[in-house]
This record gives structure tokens, sequence and C-alpha cells, in this order.
């Protein structure tokens, strides 16, 4: 049950936005800037991998974004409260 909760709240492109808020806060802003980047590339390539509209992923890419963004720190103050890693 853990590795499967903890594969499926991971997801397959929440890594570099942890990474980016955690280069981010020890003041390395160039790695953080480019994890984001990667994030959100990947992000857009998986949009782009079920939608052939360029269009349609440009108006769904900040949505997914801000969606997986909200999820990740929702999921790390829940790791946080509940004193256990659920990333």
């Amino acid at each position: 049950r853990d590795r499967a909760l903890g594969r499926a709240a991971l997801g397959p492109g929440r890594p570099p936005l942890y990474g980016a808020v955690i280069a981010f806060v020890v003041g390395r802003r160039r790695v953080a800037a480019a994890l984001l980047a990667a994030w959100t590339v990947g992000h857009w390539r998986r949009l782009r991998r079920n939608e052939p509209s360029r269009r349609r992923c440009a108006k769904a890419l900040p949505v997914i974004l801000v969606t997986d963004a909200l999820t990740a720190g929702a999921l790390v103050l829940g790791s946080a409260k509940a004193r256990s890693v659920v990333l």
C-alpha cells in the first residue's frame, strides 16, 4: 500500500516542482527556474500525447500546472501534519 500511494502521489512530473521549491528556498534561483521549466515541458509533452491541438494544450496547460502545484502543496502540508512522507 505504501509503495502504491507514494507512486501515485509523487506523480510522473512532480519531482522537478519539489526540486524547484527547494532550490528557490536555498537561494539557487537559476536552478529553480530550470527545474520549473523542466516541470512545465514535461506537462506540455504529456498534454501533447493526448491532445493534437496546440491551441487546446496551451489553454489547458495553466490549469494543469496550477492544479499540480496545489496538489503538491496539499501533499506537503498533509505529510507534515501526519508526520509521514506522502509526496
